[in-house]
């Protein structure tokens, strides 16, 4: 990979050596779950036992299917990434989730981390390392690997900092707000942030369901109106809709 990965334990089932592990791939591009199972197919221990094209055929998948390591990627249709883990620990808590995302925003990653995620893995890593990641998961580690987390504290990820405001919003969160309160679209923001417009969405989801708001004009007002910006922006405008 291209940098050590952080690895921090906790306790989990462990597998005899002649259980293999039971691995399903999630991702909306075959191209990219054909490549995953070639992978660890060349792994032996390591079974691939399913697939899934987003996060509800994902559920789907565990219904029916025993599986031990889960490879998820976070922006898919349907169901994303985000709402595919936490329903997967909340009915499924023994599964181990891999998230494999090209994202590399610290806000995502220290969020699917403290929604239980076992992996934060970047789409860059070598093919022949994914193997290493998911002997590593089963064997009660969580890893976070990639350059997000440079300049970060590894014991920041998997802990729950306090809420920074009343309203429990987070640092990235309180960013995003800020310049949807100066007018900014979702593609204006994740150019500024260098983020996808798929993540100022996920962001803008979390400041809407705080607040307790509809819409991005509604939190742009909130936000000025209860001094979650400091000083009102200046050459602020109306919020737009997309």
């Amino acid at each position: 990979m291209g940098s050590e990965p952080e690895i921090f334990a906790s306790a989990v089932r462990r597998l005899t050596p002649e259980q293999p592990i039971r691995v399903a791939v999630v991702d909306d591009h075959e191209l990219v779950r054909s490549g995953i199972r070639n992978a660890l197919s060349l792994s032996p221990g390591i079974t691939v036992c399913g697939e899934a094209g987003d996060g509800a055929a994902a559920l789907d998948l565990l219904v029916s299917t025993e599986v031990d390591v889960l490879l998820l990627d976070l922006h898919m249709p349907r169901m994303d990434g985000f709402a595919c883990l936490e329903a997967v620990k909340a009915r499924w808590p023994q599964v181990r989730v891999i998230v494999l995302t090209v994202d590399e925003d610290p806000e995502v990653v220290a969020t699917v981390i403290r929604q239980g995620a076992a992996a934060y893995v970047p789409k860059f890593v070598r093919p022949s390392d994914l193997a290493a990641v998911v002997r590593q998961v089963m064997s009660g580690s969580v890893i976070v690997a990639g350059s997000a987390l440079k300049g970060s504290s590894p014991t920041a990820v998997g802990e729950s900092a306090a809420p920074p405001n009343p309203y429990g919003l987070t640092a990235r969160e309180l960013v995003v707000l800020e310049r949807v309160a100066r007018g900014r679209s979702n593609a204006e923001i994740a150019h500024e942030l260098y983020i996808t417009t798929k993540t100022v969405k996920y962001h803008l989801t979390g400041i809407l369901r705080k607040l307790g708001v509809h819409n991005r004009t509604e939190a742009a007002t909130f936000a000025l109106s209860h001094g979650l910006l400091g000083t009102p922006p200046s050459g602020s405008r109306k919020a737009p809709d997309s």
